[in-house]
């Protein structure tokens, strides 16, 4: 059975999110079957992630989050990066 991967990429920073898809997909070999989604941005990703949680084996996130002259950078980043390390883990193993 091939393993189900889900590469959700944003749009947000189209120019070089394109590029970074386009290095995962030609890395995944023939034990992938894969399927490629689009979000806005990385806030996103998450939402996007537990919609396909009961669908698919593995995930692939594609974001950029740069660091501007405001606090946006530090809610967002620190709020996908918490939901990526713990909450994902914690209902993949409930699953399990």
């Amino acid at each position: 059975m091939k393993n189900k991967v889900a590469i959700i990429n944003t749009d947000y920073y189209g120019e070089y999110t394109k590029k970074l898809l386009a290095g995962a997909t030609s890395s995944l070999d023939g034990d992938f079957e894969y399927e490629t989604f689009r979000v806005k941005g990385a806030w996103d990703i998450v939402y996007k992630v537990n919609s396909l949680t009961a669908t698919y084996d593995k995930f692939i996130v594609i974001g950029i989050i740069c660091k501007g002259d405001t606090d946006h950078y530090e809610y967002i980043s620190s709020a996908v990066a918490n939901w990526t390390h713990g909450s994902y883990n914690q209902q993949r193993s409930l699953h399990c």
